[in-house]
């Protein structure tokens, strides 16, 4: 049987246990199923909530489209190119171009895929915040617990005492699966966003391909 509801605040919204690996390195990993129920229950009940998350998926999807429309401008501007000029110059330009292309190309998906795992982690908030026990539950149960431990002087009681700490032990079991499932559809999002690339020059072997200065066209002029 578990202990009772301690009667000291446990602030263990940020708090970890450590487990150290073979390499001297520390592991940190919240161990939601130590927690009382009244802990993880008031965790999720009295959080920030959602709103944060689903205004930063508002934000990631606007650039989202921003970018989107900056990759249809480039690539309009290269079909532009290919209509105007002639010959390899032309190739030159596209070979150069390509892994740019590509670049954008990717980080418009990547962009999409932010937005994407924010609204699963707002799911996983959404289903733990339904299916964790609610406080007034286990309140209840602490209450009338102590209530009959102060009214059995004679036994009278143990019965329903032990089927008082039973389902407290269920309450406890039950946060604790439910805070592990959303840990791990958290870390499920988490690992499906993958690392940035900075945008690679626009170049054909080893020559970047970039605008003439005004001062270089007219000294070309001149001669």
């Amino acid at each position: 049987m578990r202990p009772p509801r301690p009667t000291t605040s446990r602030p263990l919204v940020n708090e970890s246990l450590q487990s150290s690996r073979a390499d001297g390195t520390t592991n940190k990993q919240m161990h939601f199923e130590a927690y009382p129920p009244e802990v993880n229950s008031a965790n999720i009940y009295a959080g920030p909530g959602p709103d944060s998350m689903l205004a930063a998926a508002r934000a990631w999807r606007s650039l989202d489209v921003e970018m989107t429309a900056v990759q249809r401008s480039f690539n309009r501007t290269l079909l532009s190119l290919m209509d105007a000029w002639a010959g390899p110059v032309v190739m030159q330009l596209m070979e150069a171009a390509k892994p740019f292309v590509r670049w954008l190309t990717d980080l418009c998906v990547q962009l999409s895929e932010v937005e994407r795992q924010i609204h699963e982690i707002v799911r996983a908030y959404e289903w733990a915040h339904h299916d964790m026990v609610p406080l007034a539950q286990i309140y209840n149960n602490r209450a009338e617990r102590q209530i009959l431990i102060d009214n059995n002087a004679l036994g009278q009681f143990t019965a329903q005492i032990a089927d008082l700490d039973q389902e407290y032990d269920d309450f406890w079991d039950e946060d604790g699966e439910v805070m592990r499932d959303y840990r791990l559809r958290v870390s499920d999002a988490l690992s499906k966003l993958t690392p940035w690339k900075a945008p690679p020059p626009i170049a054909h072997s080893t020559v970047l391909v970039a605008p003439v200065s005004p001062s270089t066209a007219s000294s070309r002029t001149d001669t």
